[in-house]
């Protein structure tokens, strides 16, 4: 009965794949679930912050914090750390710091975790020695022990000293001679010369030999005092550099317990970022989480099989008034994947992880969580299968209690149906009795039913569609087992089949087909609802190219009317000048016939300032609604002057040029022409005759040989959304004869067109059948 049947152990590896840390890994794939709902409340809380520090791009130095575990092992004996591991924790230790640093400038979104940091008594003391003793390439700072240098220098200058001798005995002529090679080396320490061994004694100190005997390494006597100058400074080195060691090591014993509780913080950060991570890239949300055995989950995906790219979103529900759950329908038809993710989002909460499901979920908090999905362990130890089986059904008694979660796979089986069904319906009554939740999946035609007769138990159906699962959940519906359809597919004889069908009672075989015929309404509705979201879609498709079209038309009717009203104003300047000009010249010299010119050219300045004058104030009065009916000619304030073709309430549809228009009354300024219906019926015989008349050309005329039906259907779309902001009426479609299923699928399709009006056949002097001709809005 061990959770790992819900595949916990994979959902830590997943998760551990987003850790920064090696200490943050070792978490993730040791935690343990939390042991009441405040904790997963704040754990929730702490995750929601790290989410906003995430989108907030805070950079959480995380990657460079290393488990100085190890470390703190060896100072906690008392032993000496090298300065290379005293270095890499104070590397470490400025990444946490730093992390502290960016949590705590955005405190605002990240309250808890903020407190979580200052609760570490952080000693900025601590961190600036470390910070102090090494320079910017990872040495022991002589700006800080200024000993060190003083050695360093000593020691340097003792050794040039000996090199520059030694240079000069090997350039030597009454040295050479005695060399083996020209050159010199350090043999223990001690800086020599190779020479042959017959001119040792004379020389030097002998400190090593060569395997063969022929050479003998040398100290000369002239460089004795410089190597041991050399040797005294190295000395003093070493010994400064322990007491720093020491001194440092020291320092870090006494904050242990700070450090060790910074890098626990750092695994817990680390972890929880990874969660974030894991929302993000599984679009995952927070919980809601009581303590009232509700499960309502909408849309969730399991994380283990979204990994795999096949996972089929569900419906998880429970509720007090619901507390039992039968999950039906065939083998390998999605129920125990169902099972197992009710038992996955119940862990889930406990480990503070987000749900992959919509927003607005809610998992109430469950413990103990049950899981029976058959123990292999229990075999192993010799019992049979159903005894094995009955083994864990009776501890799940033992457990059942409020707040308990019980997962169970087929329970009864194994043993006589009748007996099986009865035993499992009066478990799971008595579970349910002492306030558990339980969810199971079974075959039992007596389970499957029991939900007519007690309301407690909610059934749902794996669906099963043209003889295949889809592990989709159908919840209030019974599923077939459809055992004898999966022993078709695994290709079992037929005459088996037939058989098993024959031995089957009337009543189950009434039950199996009433089953599939649901499954067979089921799929139709399935089928039909998608067609229904597909003509939505075009329709809104359609509904935003007449809105991006009509966008268009307005650009440009606005353009014409800025361009007209500018026109305007610059013959209206115009002709002030020149008033202004007239008038000048008559005081200057007074003339009747120049005064009649200038009178001429203020009185058609004045004509047009009225013309406009009087729109603007008919405008403002208002108009007559009685005086628009279908034949008027009113002007709009947008599409300009049109004709009315017909009149409901407080809207009409106005054909302004080739456009059919339905505008607001509010929107109509002015009434210029009032005609009686025999007049619009007259003119749009008129019309009629004008478009019999259209003319077929290269601009308004589409080919379509040799093009397939698709990339036909996209070419003639292309063609009627340029030749509708042209505002051209008629068009003409060229598809030729060939096999006729070019013709077909263009003409289905203008039938469907949102820009076309009419369409027709062309007449035998527009070119006969091969061409169709296209009205447009």
């Amino acid at each position: 009965m061990s959770l790992n049947t819900l595949d916990i152990k994979r959902l830590f590896q997943a998760l551990s794949a987003h850790c920064l840390t090696h200490q943050g890994t070792s978490l993730c794939l040791e935690q343990s679930l939390m042991a009441n709902r405040e904790k997963v409340n704040g754990a929730y809380r702490r995750l929601k912050e790290m989410m906003q520090l995430r989108s907030s791009e805070a950079d959480l130095h995380l990657r460079q914090v290393t488990d100085y575990t190890a470390l703190l092992d060896q100072l906690e004996l008392g032993e000496l750390l090298v300065f290379e591991d005293i270095y890499d924790l104070y590397q470490s230790l400025s990444a946490l710091f730093e992390l502290r640093k960016s949590i705590l400038r955005n405190q605002k979104i990240a309250p808890m975790l903020s407190e979580d940091l200052l609760k570490v008594n952080a000693d900025e003391a601590m961190f600036q020695i470390l910070a102090l003793s090494f320079d910017e390439r990872g040495y022991v700072s002589e700006r800080f022990y200024p000993k060190l240098g003083i050695y360093r220098v000593q020691k340097t200058e003792a050794e040039q000293a000996i090199q520059k001798e030694l240079r000069r005995l090997i350039e030597d002529p009454a040295v050479i001679p005695m060399l083996q090679e020209v050159l010199y080396t350090v043999k223990n320490g001690r800086y020599v010369l190779p020479l042959k061994v017959h001119f040792k004694r004379s020389f030097g100190i002998v400190h090593a030999r060569s395997q063969s005997g022929e050479t003998v390494y040398v100290e000369p006597i002239s460089i004795l005092n410089l190597a041991n100058r050399a040797r005294e400074a190295e000395l003093a080195l070493e010994h400064e550099l322990r007491e720093i060691k020491i001194k440092l090591c020291r320092h870090l014993n006494q904050h242990r317990s700070v450090l060790k509780a910074f890098l626990v913080l750092s695994a817990e950060l680390d972890l929880l970022h990874a969660k974030a991570v894991f929302a993000q890239n599984f679009d995952a949300h927070i919980p809601i989480v009581l303590n009232e055995g509700v499960v309502q989950v909408e849309g969730f995906r399991h994380p283990l099989l979204e990994l795999q790219g096949k996972v089929v979103s569900n419906r998880l529900f429970l509720s007090s008034d619901n507390p039992a759950i039968l999950l039906t329908g065939p083998n390998a038809g999605g129920k125990t994947v169902a099972l197992k993710s009710f038992g996955l989002v119940a862990v889930m909460v406990r480990l503070g992880m987000a749900i992959p499901a919509d927003s607005g979920s809610r998992v109430d908090f469950f413990d103990p969580i049950v899981v029976d999905l058959g123990d292999q362990q229990e075999l192993e130890s010799g019992l049979s299968t159903f005894a094995a089986h009955l083994l864990s059904l009776n501890r799940a008694l033992e457990k059942s209690c409020r707040g308990a979660l019980i997962l169970l796979d087929e329970p009864g089986m194994g043993t006589d149906p009748s007996q099986g069904a009865a035993l499992a319906q009066s478990l799971i009554e008595s579970y349910v009795d002492s306030g558990a939740r339980v969810v199971c999946t079974t075959h039992f035609v007596r389970l499957k039913m029991v939900s007519e007769v007690d309301p407690r138990f909610l059934v749902a159906a794996a669906q099963f569609e043209k003889g295949r699962p889809t592990y989709q959940l159908n919840w209030g519906e019974i599923g077939a087992s459809h055992a004898l359809d999966l022993a078709r597919q695994l290709n079992i004889p037929p005459r088996i089949l037939e058989r098993a069908q024959k031995l089957m009672s009337a009543q189950e075989l009434k039950l199996g087909q009433i089953l599939n015929q649901l499954d067979a309404q089921r799929a139709l509705n399935t089928e039909m609802n998608s067609k229904l979201r597909k003509k939505e879609e075009q329709i809104d498709k359609d509904a935003k190219r007449i809105e991006r079209l009509e966008d268009r038309v307005l650009h440009l009717q606005k353009g014409r009317k800025d361009r007209e009203h500018s026109v305007f104003l610059k013959r209206l300047e115009d002709l002030e000048d020149e008033a202004k000009g007239w008038v000048a010249e008559l005081q200057k010299r007074p003339s009747s016939q120049l005064a009649g010119k200038t009178l001429k050219q203020i009185r058609g300045l004045l004509s047009e300032q009225r013309d406009k004058t009087h729109r603007v104030a008919a405008k403002s009065m208002g108009i007559d609604e009685k005086d628009i009916l279908p034949g008027t000619t009113i002007r709009h304030s947008v599409w300009g002057v049109g004709t009315v073709l017909s009149r409901a309430k407080q809207k009409a549809h106005v054909q302004f040029s080739s456009l059919r228009v339905e505008v607001a009354i509010k929107e109509i300024e002015e009434v210029l022409e009032s005609k009686s219906a025999p007049q619009n019926r007259a003119s749009k015989r008129v019309e009629v005759l004008q478009k019999s008349v259209s003319l077929k050309g290269n601009s308004n005329s589409c080919d379509l040989r040799g093009e397939r039906v698709d990339d036909a259907l996209k070419s003639l779309e292309s063609f009627l959304d340029s030749q509708m902001l042209s505002k051209v009426p008629t068009v003409f479609v060229l598809h030729g004869h060939g096999t006729g299923a070019l013709k077909k699928a263009v003409r289905q399709w203008l039938k469907s067109c949102s820009y076309v009006r009419d369409w027709r056949p062309a007449e035998q002097h527009e070119g006969g059948d091969a061409w169709t001709v296209v009205e447009l809005q």
